[in-house]
């Protein structure tokens, strides 16, 4: 019989354990450091939920991700990172105030306005301003959304003083529209652009593109999927000014990361 923690189990079985793993507070969140490129000091943290099996073995995000959005546990999901997102991280913040954690929204998030209390609530109660809370959409989201209502929500996240990225930029077919019909105050560059980064620093024309158009928009840029020192500097010549991936640090658990944190100090 397939486990329903096994990445071939039927969706349905993998489900109904995703609910009672977040019913149980069974989860766990991972956080990637984010580095200011120029300085090399940590400014921020992505929160990624993980799912331990019984062996210690975590299941593929891409395995179970995708599916809780389809069937809506998104949302769930979502808020109960939120609320563990804020408990270990405030005495950290506490320290640190200049440090801010990156949440990833998906479609069902803009078909009303309850991630904006949800925000307040989870991460206000824990004393973390909005500011420091960034949030990060794809433009996929964003095409699922017909009727207007995902620019009253991000208009109202941003009210409230969040900051607001566009991820995995240069994917997809329609980004600059997205830019130009929602308020962004980030983009994420693709780690594709940074994989085709060659080994003198040489940067693919798309990379170039992405970053003239972010440019012209006066966003901030954080590159995602450094895996090499070359792909540091050349990011870092180009005016990028913020990066993650396994050349700084694989996302960690809360007591890592504070020891990474305490180690770059």
């Amino acid at each position: 019989m397939t486990s329903p923690l096994s990445e071939t189990a039927p969706i349905g079985d993998m489900m109904t354990a995703l609910d009672s793993a977040i019913a149980a507070d069974a989860l766990s969140i991972h956080y990637q450091p984010v580095i200011a490129l120029s300085s090399g000091r940590m400014v921020g943290v992505e929160a990624l939920v993980r799912w331990a099996r019984p062996d210690g073995s975590f299941v593929s995000p891409d395995s179970f991700v995708p599916s809780a959005e389809t069937t809506g546990r998104i949302v769930p999901m979502t808020e109960w990172l939120m609320r563990r997102a804020a408990s270990e991280l405030a005495p950290l913040f506490a320290q640190e105030p200049d440090l801010h954690v990156a949440v990833n929204l998906s479609a069902q998030h803009f078909e009303s306005e309850r991630i904006v209390d949800a925000l307040a609530d989870c991460f206000g109660h824990a004393g973390i301003a909005a500011r420091r809370v960034h949030l990060e959409v794809t433009e996929r989201e964003l095409l699922h959304n017909r009727d207007g209502l995902a620019l009253s929500v991000m208009t109202s996240l941003r009210r409230r003083g969040h900051v607001l990225a566009l991820d995995d930029f240069g994917t997809g077919y329609s980004d600059r529209t997205a830019l130009d019909r929602f308020p962004f105050d980030a983009l994420k560059i693709d780690k594709s652009f940074v994989a085709a980064i060659a080994d003198d620093g040489a940067p693919d024309e798309s990379l170039l593109r992405a970053l003239m158009i972010a440019n012209v928009r006066r966003l901030s840029i954080i590159a995602e999927g450094i895996e090499q020192d070359h792909q540091a500097r050349a990011l870092a010549a180009l005016g990028v000014q913020y990066g993650q991936g396994h050349f700084y640090s694989r996302p960690v658990g809360i007591a890592a990361l504070t020891a990474y944190l305490a180690a770059r100090r």
